[in-house]
């Protein structure tokens, strides 16, 4: 939500009666929506520098249309009392290199899915394959339209801001509509690096919205034709499936009592720091058990979960003793997660689930994090088996499974 209200604040903020409030506000909520949520936030703060940076040059030749002083401003407000705060506690460095170094670097590599090439996705729809097995999607052109419809949008939109810094036209609105543009790829990008192809999709519509109101505010354009392009982004959106997944959330939303109640096997949640949420009789039996076992097993002390369930963390109320909550994000810091590991060893790790969370791409846990596995199968000898969960504990002799 802050990320998006920042760019509200943005784009309000880019207008040639130099508005000093929205800026100073945007610069504010920038910094803001980085600490809310470091992923979204920062592609806003992205395609924020690409406007402050356009701003500055169409200032020189065309005249100011963003305060950027104000928005500078803004964003040291919120900026260094976190900095102090962080410098105080020692955790300002730490804080930076993880943020912005590792997981940009390495963490969200390791789910990133590498952007295709367009013969790659031609080639695997004319033999019938799925593009990426994650991607439930087969390859085809719906879903190239939705890889390559958006960066071609966002190059049209480079173009018309070139266009707009020297020649006639608006070009404050030129800007607001790049820089939303410029906020949908990111996250297109994001999103789709991350499998979440359902959010991919659904930010077609927007990026198309956003390309055709830079459009139209280059220059002025006849009636007719503002009219007739209107229409063919909403047809576009709706062949895209835009329009019938947003009624799918308006309806889920409308319906979220009776979807509620539909669920007839659902009992409430009240120990386990459930909070009296609804869930299905089985994942409580589930979790009632396992918080049984490691109670009974290692009732104090950290644990680790190796099978990608981070919720039992909150719900059995134990540390992890590394700084990653999943396999996948363990992958390019092995070194490290032995490091904290034989620092601050913990009294039982959860091995396996027995589901499709121990390979959920078809590579298993122990594939994915090679060196850490095989210190844990040295150091964590004695398994307890009980359901399909694995839990290993400390110890040199091995033990039947119970």
């Amino acid at each position: 939500v802050l990320p998006l209200l920042g760019l509200a604040a943005f784009l309000w903020a880019i207008d040639e009666r130099r508005r000093r409030l929205p800026a100073a506000l945007a610069g504010a909520l920038a910094i803001a929506g980085v600490l809310y949520a470091l992923d979204f936030g920062s592609f806003v703060v992205a395609a924020e520098a690409v406007g402050v940076a356009a701003a500055a040059v169409i200032g020189r030749s065309r005249g100011p249309i963003l305060r950027i002083r104000e928005f500078l401003v803004g964003a040291a407000v919120v900026a260094l009392p976190v900095a102090a705060a962080l410098q105080i506690e020692g955790a300002l460095e730490p804080f930076l290199r993880t943020s912005f170094r590792d997981l940009p670097g390495n963490v969200l590599s390791a789910w990133g899915l590498p952007f295709p090439r367009p013969l790659t996705v031609a080639e695997s729809w004319r033999h019938g394959r799925d593009f990426v097995p994650a991607i439930l999607e087969p390859a085809g052109p719906m879903l190239a339209a939705r890889l390559y419809l958006i960066p071609l949008c966002v190059l049209i939109c480079g173009v018309l801001l070139l266009a707009a810094m020297r020649r006639d036209g608006r070009p404050a609105a030129v800007l607001r509509g790049a820089a939303t543009l410029l906020t949908c790829a990111l996250c297109f990008r994001y999103v789709f690096g991350r499998s979440h192809h359902e959010a991919g999709n659904a930010l077609v519509a927007p990026a198309l919205l956003a390309a055709w109101f830079a459009v139209l505010s280059g220059k002025p354009v006849a009636r007719r034709y503002r009219i007739a392009a209107a229409i063919a982004v909403v047809v576009i959106a709706a062949l895209f499936g835009g329009l019938p997944k947003s009624q799918a959330l308006i309806s889920q939303a409308i319906r979220f009592r009776s979807r509620i109640s539909d669920c007839g096997d659902c009992v409430r949640l009240s120990d386990l720091r459930g909070g009296g949420i609804r869930v299905p009789r089985a994942e409580a039996d589930e979790l009632h058990r396992l918080a049984s076992l490691v109670a009974h097993y290692a009732p104090a002390g950290p644990i680790l979960d190796l099978s990608n369930r981070p919720g039992l963390y909150f719900f059995l109320d134990r540390v992890n003793p590394t700084r990653f909550y999943q396999v996948p994000l363990m992958a390019p810091f092995e070194r490290e997660v032995i490091h904290d590991l034989e620092k601050r060893p913990p009294t039982a790790i959860l091995l396996s689930s027995g589901t499709g969370l121990d390979a959920f791409d078809g590579r298993s846990n122990a594939a994915r994090i090679p060196v850490v596995w095989r210190w844990v199968e040295d150091h964590y000898l004695r398994h307890i088996q009980s359901g399909r969960d694995v839990l290993a504990l400390p110890g040199s002799e091995p033990i039947a499974a119970d």
